[in-house]
């Protein structure tokens, strides 16, 4: 599924993974950074002055649920609403503003709350006495929202015209996006997509959870290594441990552990930071597809193995294949793909190490 919603420095990171492994999704006009979780650029972290709260970019300034900090909860007073305002928990809003979604808010001027709670006008466009006024290029299409109609997805080139199966609108016209195909009346990206990978529409596959798509083959994921068992971690595999059994690698003996792709002789204590014990093997719980966070825990062909730059530990996070951060939705992070050239849309903030 594509979500409709920075190139160069993306691509040059690409290429050295070439083997890795009331708002609507359709936001109006410019509705992106200051409307919640923000994209974010491949290396960087959350833009300010959102904060990364448990893998999303949250703004404590105005989350209830992270006011002031990630670990700060309010809670209602009263019959007052849990409602954070300027980075505290209050009890009451200003006068002239409104408990809004957790937040106090002018519903005259807030062009992201105008008239109503949720209510977006939309980067390009104002609120004046509760109305969104639109911008250049943009039109209201019988709401109180401006929508870019060369942009839009929902009314493209006009309000009455939307953009389906993952076509996206390119200069008020429908159209797949740029690095996709149309496939049987759908937009693939299956240069990219594990999903849907293929060199072309009628020659396309599911890849293994192990595997990654990469120029339209599926092929193990950076890091592992194709053996007669599957795509394999040979520098801890104790069946495959420096290499694929019967090659160059060998199958370590009882008591045994395959440390940095060689059998040794003891027990969990072999296994030093940032490596854990999993079984006879001592794995990186942070990035192993295989093994995310916990020994048992291997993602889905279509998730990446990623850990929140602030705490906690790694998890499985689902991806889509993109050709341009500004596909990705604004609660997923902009990251380099398997595919060089391509790129992916993470859920969360923070993109795999």
């Amino acid at each position: 599924m594509f979500l409709p919603s920075r190139l160069l420095a993306a691509s040059a990171v690409a290429l050295s993974l070439a083997l890795s492994w009331g708002c609507s999704n359709e936001a109006p006009v410019g509705n992106g950074p200051d409307a919640g979780s923000s994209p974010v650029n491949p290396g960087s972290q959350c833009l300010a002055p959102k904060t990364e709260c448990n893998g999303v970019c949250t703004d404590v300034t105005a989350d209830k649920n992270h006011c002031g900090t990630c670990q700060t909860k309010c809670t209602g007073n009263g019959g007052f609403p849990a409602t954070c305002y300027q980075s505290s928990c209050v009890s009451s809003c200003p006068a002239g503003t409104t408990p809004c979604n957790g937040t106090c808010v002018d519903l005259l001027n807030d062009p992201n709350s105008c008239g109503s709670c949720g209510n977006s006008c939309g980067a390009n466009g104002s609120c004046i006495n509760g109305t969104c006024s639109c911008g250049l290029g943009a039109d209201k299409c019988n709401t109180n929202s401006c929508f870019d109609l060369m942009t839009s997805t929902r009314h493209c080139g006009n309000c009455a015209t939307s953009c389906n199966n993952g076509a996206t609108c390119q200069q008020g016209q429908c159209g797949c996006p740029a690095g996709s195909a149309s496939c049987n009346g759908s937009c693939a990206f299956i240069s990219a997509d594990p999903n849907r990978c293929g060199p072309g529409c009628g020659a396309t596959q599911q890849c293994a959870d192990a595997q990654a798509c990469v120029s339209g083959s599926c092929v193990c994921r950076s890091g592992l290594t194709a053996c007669a068992t599957g795509c394999v971690d040979t520098l801890s595999d104790p069946n495959n441990c420096g290499g694929c059994a019967g090659g160059a690698g060998q199958v370590c003996g009882v008591g045994q552990m395959c440390v940095n792709g060689s059998c040794t002789t003891g027990g969990s204590n072999l296994c030093t930071a940032p490596l854990s014990a999993c079984g006879r093997s001592c794995v990186n719980l942070n990035t192993s597809p295989l093994h995310c966070g916990d020994c048992a825990n291997q993602c889905g062909r279509d998730e990446v193995c990623v850990k929140p730059s602030n705490a906690g530990k790694a998890a499985c996070r689902q991806f889509n294949a993109v050709a341009d951060c500004a596909q990705c939705a604004t609660d997923q992070a902009c990251c380099p793909a398997a595919t060089p050239g391509m790129l992916m849309c993470v859920e969360g903030a923070t993109c795999p190490q």
